[in-house]
C-alpha cells in the first residue's frame, strides 16, 4: 500500500479526480484507444517500496531510486550477480537477432538470468533465448506490467510469466503509458544486472542510454563486435573503441561476471560425429572452417557431419559466410537421428 501511494504521489496527474476524489479509471489521452487501459489493479501484481525486502539492492545505489515498482512473478527478483543485460536496436540485423538469441539461451543454459525490455529486434530476440533453453528471464517495461507493450511481444510476456520469470516496472497499474517512459525504462535495466552488453546498436540508438546510466552506476558495460563500417553496428563498435568490455562467447560474459555455475546443455540422439562437431569451442557465429577444424575429426567425416546439422537445422548459416548453433524447438528433439555415425 506504501510503495502504491508513492506511485500516485510520483504520477499523480495520471490518476485523474472526480468530484474531488482519486478515481481508479484512466484518463485516456487524445488518440488513445480507452479499452487499452484496464481500471482495475490486478491481483498478480505486487507493488515494492524501497523499504521492502524484495526491493532490488541495485537500485539502492541510484542517485534516485523509483519510489515504487510493480511486478508480476514470483518473488524474489532474482539476486543482481546472476542477472546480465541484452539489449541492442529495435531495429536489428540478422545476425544480430541470432547472435541475441543465441548468447541469451547460452547464458539461461548456464543459470543467468537474462535481463532486457521486451522490445522488438534484440530485446525479444534475448529474451526468447532464454525461454528456448528452458531458463529464466526477466522483461523491464515502459507501460504497466498487466499491459506490457508492444503489443506484438504480449505473446512472448505470457510465456516469460509461464516459465517463471518477471515482468517489472514502475509505472502504476492505472498509470498512462506515454512515451517518455521508455528512455525512463533504460535505467531500470542498468540497475537490476551486473554486466550490460550490447548486441548491436546504431550510433544513435536509444540502447546507449542504458549503457550511460550503467556507467553511472558502476555496472561494467561490454559489446559484441560488429562489420566495420556497418550502421547497425556503429554504437557497439563506439563503445569497444571507447572502452568496453569485448565479448565474442559466452565464455566471454561468463568472466566478466565472474559467474562458476554451469549448465549441461540438454543431450541429443545424434551420430558421434555430428554431437561432436555440435559440441565444438567456437565462438557464437564463425566460419565453417572454424567448426571443423575445433571438431578435430578427419577432414570429410567433420564436412559430413556440418552438412548434416545445418541440413537438420542445428547449425544455422548466417551473413559473411559464418555458422552459428541454433536453439529453436529442433535443437532439443531427442528423435532427430539414430545414433550411428
Amino acid at each position: 500500500e506504501a510503495a502504491l501511494r508513492a506511485a500516485r504521489r510520483a504520477d499523480r496527474y495520471c490518476f485523474p479526480k472526480k468530484n474531488g476524489q482519486e478515481s481508479l479509471s484512466f484518463a485516456p489521452r487524445e488518440g488513445m484507444r480507452t479499452e487499452q487501459t484496464p481500471a482495475s489493479f490486478p491481483a498478480d501484481v505486487r507493488a515494492l517500496g524501497p523499504g521492502d525486502v524484495f526491493f532490488p539492492a541495485g537500485y539502492r545505489r541510484m542517485k534516485k531510486p523509483p519510489e515504487a515498482l510493480f511486478v508480476r512473478g514470483c518473488l524474489p527478483l532474482p539476486p543482481l550477480a546472476c542477472c546480465v543485460a541484452l539489449i541492442g536496436s529495435r531495429r536489428a540485423s540478422r545476425q544480430g537477432l541470432f547472435l541475441a538469441e543465441q548468447l541469451g539461451a547460452e547464458l539461461a543454459l548456464r543459470g543467468i538470468c537474462v535481463v532486457s525490455g521486451l522490445a522488438l529486434g534484440i530485446d525479444a530476440a534475448a529474451h526468447r533465448g532464454a525461454l528456448t533453453a528452458g531458463g529464466t528471464t526477466l522483461a523491464v517495461l515502459a507501460s504497466p506490467v498487466h499491459y506490457p507493450t508492444p503489443r506484438r511481444n504480449a505473446g512472448l510476456a505470457k510465456a516469460i510469466l509461464e516459465s517463471g520469470g518477471w515482468l517489472l516496472s514502475e509505472r502504476p497499474p492505472e498509470g498512462i503509458l506515454r512515451p517518455e517512459e521508455f528512455p525512463k525504462r533504460n535505467r531500470l535495466v542498468a540497475g537490476l544486472v551486473s554486466l550490460v552488453v550490447v548486441i548491436e546498436a546504431g550510433h544513435r540508438s536509444g540502447t546507449l542510454s542504458t549503457v550511460e546510466h550503467a556507467q553511472d552506476f558502476g555496472v561494467p558495460v561490454a559489446a559484441m563486435p560488429g562489420p566495420a563500417g556497418s550502421p547497425a553496428c556503429a554504437g557497439s563498435n563506439a563503445l569497444l573503441r571507447d572502452g568496453a568490455s569485448w565479448v565474442e562467447s559466452v565464455e566471454d560474459v561468463l568472466a566478466l561476471v565472474a559467474w562458476e555455475h554451469r549448465i549441461e546443455r540438454p543431450r541429443l540422439l545424434l551420430p558421434p560425429d555430428q554431437q561432436r562437431l555440435l559440441d565444438a569451442s567456437v565462438e557464437l557465429a564463425a566460419p565453417a572452417s572454424s567448426w571443423l577444424r575445433s571438431s578435430r575429426l578427419p577432414d570429410e567425416r567433420a564436412r559430413n557431419a556440418l552438412t548434416a546439422l545445418v541440413g537438420k537445422g542445428l547449425l544455422v548459416r548466417l551473413p559473411g559466410g559464418l555458422l552459428g548453433r541454433n536453439f529453436g524447438p529442433a535443437r532439443f528433439n531427442p528423435g532427430l537421428d539414430s545414433p550411428s555415425r
